[in-house]
């Protein structure tokens, strides 16, 4: 192990692989190729069934493809979901930090490294990154995520938490083992913390990282996770009638 690696924090990525098809090459390529080295990279594959997927994963695992890289692979027996998948890898999860990108999105090559970075320098326990949307020629809106976020009263990006880096220890503080589920919570809710920074990346223009650090009267999330649920179906309710 090279002084560059020891001296940093391992770092586990935690993905999911469901269906991915041409993108999931480029969403490879993406996490091996990130410029941060101490990196623990955990490949859920949610019983994958189209051919290109399978072709990719089966090169992947053959070494036909990123034959230098070192990774823990798991097959789920039937299909899971996203948030079941994503548990399932972050119990094999050891780092000192965690991320959780998706197979169908990509992040730029240096993103753990700067979110590490800036981790470091603040000593927080979440990084944001900035995220940005590419709409596909062939997508068809009839109700903007704008529109039912506002509706909801919630951040927007609420219901994913791919473009944060997390403290491990922060999810095993709340609950006997880590959860996907508190990872969220902590994502989409700032008022859970006692302050939070936000600092210009140096590399790509208009990019930005928001650090956190955890609110210490929060000891337990379980009344605030509940709440934040019961928030979100009463919302919910409100926005069924705009629908119909």
């Amino acid at each position: 192990m090279s002084k560059q690696i020891e001296n940093m924090p391992l770092l586990s990525l935690v993905t999911s692989v469901y269906n991915s098809g041409p993108r999931l090459k480029q969403f490879l390529k993406c996490i091996f190729n990130q410029t941060y080295l101490n990196l623990q990279i955990i490949i859920v594959d949610d019983c994958s069934s189209d051919k290109e997927t399978l072709s990719i994963l089966d090169d992947l695992l053959n070494k036909k493809i990123f034959p230098d890289k070192s990774f823990i692979f798991i097959k789920n027996t039937k299909n899971i979901g996203l948030l079941k998948s994503f548990q399932k890898g972050l119990k094999k999860a050891t780092g000192d930090y965690i991320i959780f990108p998706e197979a169908d999105d990509y992040i730029d090559y240096d993103f753990c490294e700067v979110g590490i970075k800036y981790l470091l320098q603040y000593n927080a326990d979440v990084v944001k990154g900035l995220m940005l949307y590419e709409c596909l020629s062939d997508l068809k809106e009839t109700d903007s995520d704008y529109e039912i976020h506002s509706a909801f009263g919630l951040n927007f990006d609420y219901t994913t938490s791919w473009h944060y880096i997390f403290n491990r220890k922060l999810l095993l503080k709340n609950s006997k083992t880590p959860s996907f589920l508190n990872a969220i919570l902590y994502a989409c809710c700032k008022e859970f913390y006692s302050e939070y920074l936000e600092c210009e990346v140096p590399v790509y223009e208009n990019s930005y990282y928001i650090c956190y650090r955890e609110n210490k009267k929060h000891i337990s999330l379980n009344k605030e996770w509940n709440f934040f649920i019961k928030q979100i179906k009463k919302n919910l309710l409100k926005y069924i009638p705009k629908c119909v």
